[in-house]
């Protein structure tokens, strides 16, 4: 219970947009939504207790919401944003994300060429990111985070404090390429943050409490 009260503003965020959407003909309550390749769909998609899968080039003109389900976006497919609490979320190549994508206990995984306009946020999942642009921030609390293959993030790496949980070691990786156009900060003090950067990446801004590796 402490945990959620915790954790309560994402959650309550996520919880009122779906309970917002559901009387929608996009909104699920126990089955997974399922969008074959090519559909425009002209709202959001939100499932309580199901996954939402989006096949290849679809576009839909709203959010991606699941409580406890995954959300796989096809490759070069569009989407506003995605929120999820339990479940993992996994966008395909090319694909397009407008606005924010925010995790509580799931990872998020984006493969080649894909572009998000706005932040990626988890909790107690990691941030993968392969060949990919990121406008915006990425922030986490307990998830490891790694810039792979040329991608290139034009804000902040955050790091943000946890009072509650037991400051595991966590690690930032920039690979192959990689860009992190903005700063790391790591504003939980008491938490030990490696940062490893390969040769041919490069993070232009500073670097706060964190070690520092470069291989």
């Amino acid at each position: 219970m402490r945990k959620l009260l915790h954790y309560s503003p994402i959650i309550v965020i996520i919880l009122a947009l779906l309970a917002l959407g559901i009387a929608c003909e996009s909104t699920s309550v126990n089955r997974s939504i399922h969008i074959n390749d090519g559909e425009h769909i002209t709202s959001g998609l939100r499932s309580v207790n199901g996954s939402i899968l989006v096949g290849d080039n679809c576009k839909i003109d709203g959010d991606c919401q699941s409580v406890n389900g995954e959300i796989e976006i096809g490759e070069g497919s569009r989407v506003e944003s995605i929120r999820s609490v339990n479940g993992i979320i996994y966008v395909r190549g090319n694909a397009r994300v407008q606005g924010d994508i925010t995790s509580v206990n799931g990872s998020v995984s984006i493969q080649e060429d894909s572009k998000v306009k706005g932040d990626i946020n988890t909790i107690n999942g990691g941030i993968y990111l392969e060949r990919v642009e990121v406008d915006n921030d990425l922030s986490t609390i307990n998830g490891k985070i790694t810039l792979d293959k040329e991608s290139h993030v034009y804000g902040d790496i955050i790091i943000r404090e946890n009072k509650r949980e037991s400051r595991k070691p966590l690690s930032i990786e920039i690979l192959n390429g990689s860009v992190l156009q903005g700063d790391i900060i790591v504003k939980d003090k008491k938490r030990p943050v490696k940062v490893h950067i390969s040769g041919d990446s490069k993070v232009e801004g500073k670097i706060e409490n964190a070690e520092v590796i470069r291989e």
